[in-house]
């Protein structure tokens, strides 16, 4: 995937929810005790200027007339680690 002059070939997403707090406020939630970690596909991305697909079956079945959206934070690893230290992150 190809964003502005970089190139990027991800193996995996892994996200952090319910980290806002003007998102938690909004949808009545609890503050986690801990992160909420969940994984996500990689044909789920996308960049500038590409479309949306939203599957039929989701609106045909659940009655949805449009999309919801938000903006994603997202940073690249581009070494393995594990048990890395703040100073070394």
């Amino acid at each position: 995937m190809k964003i502005g002059e970089m190139e990027i070939y991800p193996s995996k997403i892994i996200c952090v929810g319910t980290n806002y707090m003007d998102h938690i406020e909004e949808t009545k939630l609890e503050i986690p005790k801990e992160p909420v970690l969940f994984p996500k596909t990689l044909n789920c991305l996308i960049t500038e200027n590409q479309s949306i697909i939203y599957p039929k079956m989701l609106y045909e079945n659940r009655k949805m007339n449009r999309v919801d959206y938000e903006v994603e934070l997202a940073f690249v690893i581009s070494k393995t680690c594990k048990n890395v230290n703040a100073q070394n992150a």
